[in-house]
């Protein structure tokens, strides 16, 4: 009688154990965060990933939109060093579509109303700096 009881009571507290690791984990993953790119969106410095499918021509004349690859180590150094900025990242091995929507033909490449910077430099950097907290939620306000 004593076994079946404490049979039930474990059942149950495994239950409980992954109700609780599962209700964590929803909350992590919808948490605001400028590098979860499956969060609600959130004006931050350091940029702000979109997901596939969220970026739209029209952003890039708001706030500055950098296209890199995870892969590209020009483009992780670029975004390391921009911490202090407000910009939007699409990651073009996600989408693809979003790039050739811009014409990207290199990475990182970075774009804010009619300019153009391509790969690592002072280029992209001064550009990616005339980002701005409004302008980037305007862009945002596009999803």
């Amino acid at each position: 009688m004593a076994s079946a009881k404490l049979k039930k009571l474990v059942g149950f507290l495994v239950v409980a154990i992954v109700v609780g690791v599962a209700a964590f984990l929803i909350h992590r993953a919808t948490e605001s965060s400028p590098t979860n790119p499956r969060a609600p969106h959130a004006v931050a410095k350091g940029g702000v990933h979109l997901s596939a499918g969220e970026f739209k021509p029209e952003m890039a004349q708001h706030c500055p939109v950098m296209f890199k690859a995870s892969f590209c180590g020009w483009c992780k150094k670029l975004l390391g060093e921009m911490g202090d900025a407000f910009f939007l990242v699409v990651e073009t091995s996600e989408d693809a579509a979003a790039a050739q929507s811009m014409g990207v033909g290199g990475i990182p490449d970075v774009r804010f109303q009619a300019e153009k910077a391509v790969g690592y430099g002072d280029e992209a950097k001064a550009l990616l700096r005339k980002g701005t907290q409004d302008g980037c939620a305007a862009a945002l306000a596009l999803i």
